[in-house]
C-alpha cells in the first residue's frame, strides 16, 4: 500500500448505535441491518460500554461457525441461518 498508513479512525463508524443489556434479539438484528454494521456495543444504564454483540453472536443455538445465510428473512429482520449441506460420501 502506498501513501500514508491507514488508522482505525479513518474507517470507523462515527455515529455509534448501541443496545442495552436487555435488548432483544430482533431489536439488535434490526439495528445492525438498518445501520449496515456487523456489530454494536452493549451499554449499561450509565452509557458505559460493557461488551459488544455481533452477527455471529446472534446465530441461533445449534448453528455451527460455518453456517451460511439462506437470504430469506424469517422474522422480517432476522436472516435465516442453515448449516451447509454435507458432501456426499464416496463409496
Amino acid at each position: 500500500m502506498h501513501g500514508t498508513p491507514h488508522i482505525v479512525g479513518d474507517v470507523m463508524t462515527r455515529t455509534v448505535a448501541a443496545v442495552g443489556r436487555t435488548a432483544g434479539f430482533k431489536e439488535s438484528v434490526r439495528l445492525m441491518r438498518d445501520r449496515r454494521v456487523s456489530a454494536v456495543p452493549v451499554v449499561d444504564g450509565g452509557g458505559r460500554v460493557v461488551g459488544v454483540v455481533s452477527e455471529a453472536d446472534l446465530l441461533p443455538m445449534g448453528s455451527s461457525a460455518t453456517a451460511t445465510r439462506t437470504g430469506t428473512p424469517s422474522c422480517g429482520a432476522c436472516p435465516t441461518w442453515r448449516r451447509p449441506e454435507p458432501s456426499p460420501r464416496r463409496s
